[in-house]
């Protein structure tokens, strides 16, 4: 019967120590995996843009669709506007906070990027108008409750405008990134415009959110911010707009769904965010924008589209690496249940540190007979009142 436990508990702990083993090994591979680049083709379907009203007519006389593409054209043709955006990311593995500023002026604009969470980055934009065809980048140091402090000794990556669109696929002059034209409606005949009573209106309307069309271009956002191995996969986009009576957008939310996968894991991501629109008193950040300027004659770098992709990369398996611990930052214990047959069961906790994929920590107790360590390339075993150390 001694010899029979004696298998039983080293079957135990060969089966630990294969399974930390296989997991170390899957996020070594997945992690070597470089981000899906999407094939450089043009999009089947353009947004509509209709010029504005300016007789006088208000959106509730109007065809609904017409209504949001006269908004749409509204805001690309409005030559100073900024954006507050503020709202969840709720993914399978973690919540963050987005906080992002945008602002537009005279053929120039300046994007500021916050995500907070359990991982925490930014990424701050500036544009030259698209003839000087020159963008610069910066990353942030920290990020704290949504707010960056920007990284002001690096000097900005300088890239082209079609590398921007390379990596998001959009610009910061239109309202937003999907496709919106009477390809991409879902239900088209069930939109309608409601007036709100105070010289407002809403419009709520669901695209198409197969790939090849509303969200054909937002989705490159969506990899370069997840570093996402997998062409992202919408299941819905949601967005309703609230417009004045001179078909101005005041204010759009936008809640979306969809799938990526990064370091192995794909994750079921739900996102709701509120986009505010101004238009009077625009102004850049004379802070930020005064840190761009001294880069303003900065020679444009041949390939860059890399370095934001690693670093999401980094962030990604930040994010793995901090679901396995507890938020003071100790190893967080799993709770194990073994079933040797039908009458017997082990119950225990084991905890993994994939801190360092070189050396990977997992740490095992079974009832009050058996504990496991395995650390520094060391095997430590303490079976009843018998300890082992095998290295």
């Amino acid at each position: 019967m001694k010899k029979k436990a004696l298998i039983i508990v080293f079957s135990i702990i060969g089966s630990i120590l294969i399974a930390g083993g296989l997991i170390a090994a899957y996020f070594i591979a997945e992690g070597n995996k470089a981000p899906v680049e999407l094939e450089d083709t043009e999009a089947k379907f353009e947004t509509t843009l209709l010029e504005a009203p300016t007789d006088g007519s208000l959106p509730i006389e109007h065809d609904p669709t017409d209504v949001i593409a006269y908004t749409l054209w509204s805001v690309a043709n409005s030559k100073e506007f900024s954006v507050s955006t503020t709202g969840i990311a709720d993914a399978s593995v973690a919540k963050q906070q987005i906080a992002n500023e945008r602002v537009v002026k005279n053929g120039t604009a300046m994007i500021s990027t916050v995500s907070s969470g359990m991982v925490s980055f930014g990424t701050q934009r500036y544009f030259f108008t698209e003839a000087e065809n020159k963008v610069l980048v910066r990353g942030a140091t920290k990020v704290k409750d949504a707010v960056a402090k920007w990284d002001e000794k690096k000097e900005p990556e300088c890239v082209t405008y079609n590398e921007i669109k390379k990596r998001y696929g959009w610009y910061p002059f239109q309202a937003n990134g999907y496709i919106i034209c009477n390809d991409t409606y879902l239900n088209k005949e069930d939109i309608r415009i409601i007036d709100n009573g105070n010289n407002t209106y809403s419009i709520t309307f669901s695209l198409d959110p197969d790939g090849e069309k509303a969200p054909f271009w937002y989705r490159r956002e969506i990899i370069t911010s997840s570093g996402s191995t997998m062409i992202p996969k919408f299941s819905s986009i949601e967005i309703t707009f609230i417009i004045d009576n001179n078909y101005r957008l005041l204010t759009q939310n936008i809640k979306e769904v969809y799938t990526v996968k990064s370091m192995g894991v794909e994750a079921k991501t739900s996102t709701n965010v509120t986009d505010t629109f101004s238009y009077e008193n625009i102004q850049f950040n004379k802070e930020y924008y005064d840190w761009f300027m001294k880069y303003k004659d900065l020679a444009i770098k041949a390939d860059s589209s890399g370095d934001e992709l690693e670093a999401k990369k980094d962030n990604i398996m930040t994010m793995i690496v901090s679901s396995l611990q507890t938020e003071n930052n100790e190893d967080l214990n799993l709770k194990l249940k073994i079933d040797l047959n039908e009458i017997t069961t082990l119950d225990g906790l084991v905890s993994l540190n994939i801190n360092d994929l070189n050396d990977v920590k997992l740490k095992t107790s079974i009832e009050d007979f058996l504990y496991v360590d395995y650390s520094n390339n060391e095997l430590y075993i303490k079976l009843n009142n018998n300890k082992y150390k095998i290295n």
